[in-house]
C-alpha cells in the first residue's frame, strides 16, 4: 500500500476500509469475467462445432453427386 494522505488515526482506518473494499470489489469484478469470458468461450464452441457439423453435411452431399 502506498502513503496515507488522511490525518490522524480515523485517516487510517478510512484508508484501510477503503483499500478492502477495492480489494473486493477488484474480485468480484474478476469472478464476473471470468464467467463471462467462460459463458462466451463455451457458446462459440459451440457454434463453431454445429457450423463445421454443418459444412461438413454439405461436403459429403456434394462430394457424392
Amino acid at each position: 500500500m502506498g502513503k496515507c494522505y488522511l490525518k490522524g488515526e480515523l485517516g487510517d482506518q478510512i484508508n484501510v476500509a477503503l483499500a478492502a473494499a477495492a480489494y473486493n470489489l477488484r474480485q468480484w469484478i474478476r469472478l464476473r469475467l471470468d464467467s463471462f469470458f467462460i459463458l462466451f468461450f463455451k457458446d462459440l464452441k459451440l457454434r463453431i462445432s454445429q457450423h463445421l457439423a454443418s459444412f461438413n453435411v454439405f461436403l459429403r452431399y456434394t462430394l457424392s453427386l
